[in-house]
């Protein structure tokens, strides 16, 4: 359609799906702030680096709602969604990999015995 615009997050999960992995469920350290959407996953081949994220309408509504109630809380996420393949993603090219997300089981802030992936 003339005029219509697709956000970006929006187009980027569009042309990755096709090759991207199955649906799965991955958790590890969220962190949502300016410029900054990603999860730091617990079991990965490269458990120190974090993934870009982009959300599914509803996932994103959870997730600003789980922020919001304490956005300086460190939060551990189980979410579904797929993974890209390797590359340069996110704001600044800075994530190796974007996680689209369609479904949030749980986003609460961290507690001891949690996942806590090292960082380079």
């Amino acid at each position: 359609m003339p005029g219509m615009r697709v956000p970006l997050p929006a187009l980027a999960a569009l042309l990755f799906t096709a090759c991207a992995s199955p649906l799965r469920r991955y958790e590890g350290v969220y962190h949502r702030a300016f410029e900054q959407h990603s999860l730091r996953p617990c079991t990965t081949s490269s458990p120190d680096r974090a993934w870009w994220i982009v959300m599914s309408p509803a996932a994103d509504s959870v997730a600003a709602a789980a922020v919001a109630r304490d956005p300086s809380a460190v939060l551990h996420a189980r979410l579904r969604g797929r993974v890209s393949a390797p590359g340069a993603y996110g704001h600044l090219g800075a994530y190796e990999r974007i996680f689209s997300v369609e479904h949030v089981e749980e986003i609460r802030p961290q507690r001891e015995g949690d996942c806590v992936p090292s960082r380079r």
